[in-house]
């Protein structure tokens, strides 16, 4: 009789063991323990193998080798396994004396060596674990760190003492198109636009000494595809903070900001009126070059001066009044139709209308 086998493809794959051998993060976590103990023990066995035969000729040296075995134990594989290295030893050494006694009564000597023995042990266990501690603290605060970080919009750079780059945040990928590893070791002015790039690095150098949030700063850095992008950026020295140990540099993209602006000032500049932008105090920040011409002032000679500069010396006070009115309820308005005058650099006055926006 003959039997057919029909093969198909799914029959084909390759068996998979995930399901039935992949560790659960407990049994991962005891697997880790395991080899820690074992470790330990390794190490006990291995000072245990020369103290025996040599306790009778050296009986301090042994009790120095047992403490380093502890020592080892506790610095590597944290308390635990150092606590059980030194109750080993502390039970080997105890064997060993009784044995050297005769099993009699113990002298006063012995005693004491025990208690100095278990001293020390119990010492070095607490130092080790409260270094334990203080690096699983350490390494708890930079994964906070970095989860913070690496999910922000804004490129968080970690730069050292001479501006190397020793950590970059994902967002450097979706802003300037290089990843992150890519930038490891580089210096942070090398994607500066030449003309900034210099002015950068002083800067940089001179705020170092002092700890705290330097002054923001734009500059041209370096896409990926050699294209530039203008990026805000903030640096905080923290060249004393463990975990950091430079400088964090947080950069925000404002390219569009910029462009934006830029068109805008085109705008204005291109407009056939005199336009002049004061803030809530009557500060002049704003001109065009229509405004230059209208009245006579350079750019330079209006700007940071009181918008009062603009209109004769008799209307002075009462536009004050009326400014600051207009500032605490805002609204956009003709004022004035017909009846305003203004006045030139040289003292000349004309009729003008003015909006308000």
């Amino acid at each position: 009789m003959l039997w057919g086998v029909r093969v198909r493809p799914s029959m084909l794959r390759p068996m998979s063991f995930r399901g039935s051998w992949a560790l659960s993060p407990t049994q991962k976590l005891a697997n880790r323990a395991l080899w820690r103990y074992a470790f330990s023990l390794g190490v006990f066995a291995a000072a245990l193998s020369v103290t025996i035969p040599v306790w009778p000729f050296s009986q301090h040296g042994c009790l120095i080798l047992l403490t380093v075995a502890v020592v080892v134990s506790s610095w590597f594989w944290e308390s635990g396994p150092g606590v059980m290295v030194a109750s080993l030893s502390l039970a080997l050494l105890s064997a060993l004396m009784a044995h050297s006694r005769m099993w009699q009564w113990w002298a006063l000597s012995d005693l004491l060596r025990l208690a100095l023995f278990a001293t020390v042990c119990a010492l070095v266990v607490w130092l080790c674990d409260q270094r334990h501690k203080a690096e699983e603290k350490l390494r708890a605060s930079e994964r906070q760190f970095r989860r913070l970080i690496e999910h922000t919009s804004d490129i968080i750079t970690i730069v050292d003492r001479n501006g190397v780059i020793r950590y970059e945040s994902p967002s450097v990928q979706r802003v300037l198109g290089f990843s992150p590893g890519e930038l490891i070791g580089r210096s942070l002015f090398d994607l500066v636009h030449a003309d900034a790039a210099e002015k950068m690095k002083d800067f940089f150098h001179a705020r170092l000494h002092t700890p705290g949030v330097m002054p923001a700063l734009e500059a041209r850095f370096r896409c990926a595809d050699g294209s530039y992008r203008v990026l805000e950026s903030v640096g905080n020295v923290l060249l004393n903070e463990p975990g950091i140990f430079g400088v964090v540099v947080a950069s925000r993209d404002i390219t569009e900001r910029i462009r934006a602006t830029e068109g805008f000032r085109s705008l204005v500049e291109s407009a056939p009126d005199a336009i002049v932008g004061a803030n809530n105090a009557g500060v002049i920040e704003l001109v065009n070059s229509q405004t230059e011409r209208l009245f006579g002032y350079t750019r330079e000679e209006m700007l940071g001066k009181p918008v009062e500069l603009l209109l004769p010396e008799r209307f002075r006070s009462q536009h004050e009044l009326h400014r600051n009115d207009y500032a605490a309820r805002p609204r956009m308005r003709p004022m004035g139709t017909g009846r305003l005058q203004a006045r030139r650099k040289d003292g000349t006055e004309f009729p003008v209308e003015i909006s308000l926006s």
